[in-house]
């Protein structure tokens, strides 16, 4: 219970009492990866990167002494934040590790696309996460690769591709609060403004916390 109110109230944008329920389902199931897992993510979604840090180092712990498929969210999850944190060699590593336990997750390429784009490498970023698309064609979709591709293409000037990349993010993640950030600009930069005034409709209503509230609010500044 306290563990389903945790998760609803971060949805809700209510940080601190989500953080107090987690805590408590964790004084009942101490040795449950998925409680620091959902708390770490939460905090990682929220842009609370260094928040992140320690519960994802404990889901990474308690995630050895389970099966596979927990192993393989709790490194993928602390590769994140490893991302958020600028840690690229950290990131890698358990880029590797959760693939060595779900080969059908292609996080190494996702995060070499990652680290290739902070580095300005376009081409080669558009490369990694289109080789990270392909494997996922057949699987579950992984958050923010849409995004990722959707951000390199813009760099590269390919901004019809890039909007479809976005709204694929979209489609498979509708709470992704910086896809609508970054769908909303580009329709505004190509002088599509009605078009953006409905993304940004669309996002206070699948994100009304403060969070998706103030980004709107942001960007209805700059329309």
């Amino acid at each position: 219970v306290q563990y389903q109110l945790g998760t609803l109230l971060g949805r809700m944008g209510r940080l601190d009492e989500a953080r107090a329920a987690f805590a408590a389902a964790s004084a009942v199931e101490p040795d449950n990866p998925y409680i620091p897992i959902a708390l770490a993510t939460l905090l990682l979604r929220s842009q609370h990167a260094e928040l992140a840090l320690e519960p994802a180092s404990l889901a990474v712990a308690l995630a050895e002494h389970h099966d596979g498929r927990s192993r393989s969210t709790a490194y993928e999850l602390a590769a994140r934040v490893a991302l958020a944190l600028d840690d690229f060699e950290t990131a890698r590593a358990y880029a590797d590790a959760a693939e060595k336990e779900n080969p059908s997750l292609p996080m190494r390429r996702f995060v070499d696309g990652r680290v290739l784009h902070a580095e300005g490498r376009y081409e080669e970023a558009l490369g990694a996460f289109e080789e990270a698309a392909a494997v996922t064609q057949d699987g579950r979709p992984v958050q923010d690769l849409e995004l990722s591709l959707a951000q390199t293409l813009e760099r590269l000037d390919r901004y019809t591709e890039a909007e479809e990349h976005l709204r694929a993010e979209l489609e498979a993640f509708p709470r992704n609060v910086q896809a609508y950030s970054s769908l909303a600009m580009l329709y505004q930069a190509s002088n599509r403004t009605a078009h953006a005034e409905e993304i940004l409709t669309a996002l206070t209503a699948a994100v009304p916390t403060p969070r998706g509230y103030e980004t709107a609010a942001s960007l209805w500044i700059v329309l």
